[in-house]
């Protein structure tokens, strides 16, 4: 099977896909579908790529941040959303406009009527959730271990295109408000992006203990007090996280902050971005 991997090959794929489309035969293909299956081209197209990559449907679903039987859905017959396309091509490292080739010039459903305007698509970028953060009490910092990593996919940010970033799934209360539990906060150091922390910055912080080399952290708003104090801010409905963290002094990009006796902090990193899902979805 073809690795095809430069933009020239993938297009001659896609192409052939597409006259696969116009001379379908009357035996299922490989993956059992029907002759006259509406998204018969499109799955062959995904299914090429898949291999492409070195990836199972699972895994790239997952990668993608979709449900793990997005693509078995697509083989039931739903027309596939925009969105879904948008997640799944840079985890096949295709664009949205190959996979919207592949679906044909006759694709409905759900896909809204701007959708010849993705002749320039969205380039989404592939972000790895390493862990968690506690949004509330400091708690041990570590990072998942490599099987239990997945990805998102996230648009680029327009000053710092390409700036390294990562998620965090919030865990806790005290920014309820604004990150509900389950939240994935997609964060970014401050050194990589050659700034400090400003007043208003959601930010992760890591606190050392001062016997043991051990690690805390904690997601919350950076401030300053009427007094001049620096101060970490939850922003929480729940009466136990009304209080601020009061910090030993300025913060600085990649440097920690210490006072006599007590932990040493470093304000790590900045929310740039998030992924949620509305309380009020259920599945």
């Amino acid at each position: 099977m073809s690795t095809a991997n430069t933009p020239h090959e993938i297009q001659a794929q896609s192409r052939h896909i597409r006259r696969m489309r116009k001379t379908e035969t009357d035996h299922a293909d490989d993956d059992g579908l029907p002759p006259g299956h509406p998204n018969i081209a499109l799955l062959a197209f995904i299914r090429d790529r898949l291999a492409a990559v070195g990836l199972s449907e699972r895994k790239a679903c997952l990668n993608a941040g979709l449900k793990v039987d997005a693509v078995r859905q697509i083989k039931r017959g739903h027309r596939p959303h925009i969105d879904k396309l948008q997640a799944l091509a840079p985890v096949l490292k295709v664009t949205v406009a190959d996979l919207l080739g592949a679906l044909g010039p006759d694709m409905a459903g759900d896909i809204p009527a701007s959708a010849p305007a993705l002749a320039a698509p969205i380039s989404l970028q592939p972000i790895p959730v390493l862990g968690e953060v506690q949004a509330g009490h400091w708690n041990s910092a570590y990072e998942w271990p490599e099987e239990d990593r997945y990805f998102v996919a996230a648009p680029p940010l327009s000053r710092y295109p390409n700036l390294s970033r990562f998620g965090l799934v919030v865990i806790g209360a005290s920014m309820n408000r604004v990150y509900p539990e389950g939240t994935i906060a997609i964060v970014a150091r401050y050194e990589d992006m050659a700034r400090t922390p400003q007043p208003g910055d959601r930010v992760v912080c890591l606190r050392r203990a001062t016997d043991t080399n051990d690690f805390e952290a904690t997601i919350k708003e950076y401030a300053l007090g009427l007094d001049g104090q620096h101060l970490l801010w939850p922003r929480s409905t729940d009466p136990a996280f009304q209080a601020p963290i009061i910090l030993p002094g300025p913060p600085s990009a990649g440097e920690w902050m210490h006072e006599v006796g007590e932990a040493d902090i470093l304000i790590q990193a900045m929310v740039v971005q998030t992924l949620r899902v509305e309380p009020s979805l259920s599945f």
